[in-house]
């Protein structure tokens, strides 16, 4: 909501503002938790894509939207997560499925 406000309030100034969320993604802090490859595989099963996002993922994400055919975009919150957010119930891991 609060992307959404600041484009609505700082548009008119030419302003934009979008958030970008990404998914599971492969990183130097989360290296050593994906290096059991078992729980690497569970995590990539539950993203549609069947991979953990790269960092450069979400760096294409947001340089398309510094750059010129993102001009048009504000308020919005892109979801860099490889299609995570659309499955229903999605594991997370946290022990507490039926």
């Amino acid at each position: 909501m609060l992307v959404q406000q600041m484009a609505v309030e700082w548009g008119p100034d030419g302003i934009r503002c979008n958030c970008v969320s990404p998914g599971p993604t492969l990183t130097p802090m989360t290296v050593t938790a994906y290096s059991n490859p078992k729980l690497k595989q569970q995590r990539e099963s539950n993203i549609p894509l069947r991979r953990l996002g790269r960092p450069e993922d979400v760096a294409n994400a947001i340089a398309f939207l510094m750059s010129p055919e993102g001009a048009y975009i504000s308020g919005v919150n892109l979801l860099v997560d490889g299609g995570m957010s659309q499955c229903l119930m999605p594991a997370t891991g946290s022990g507490g499925g039926h």
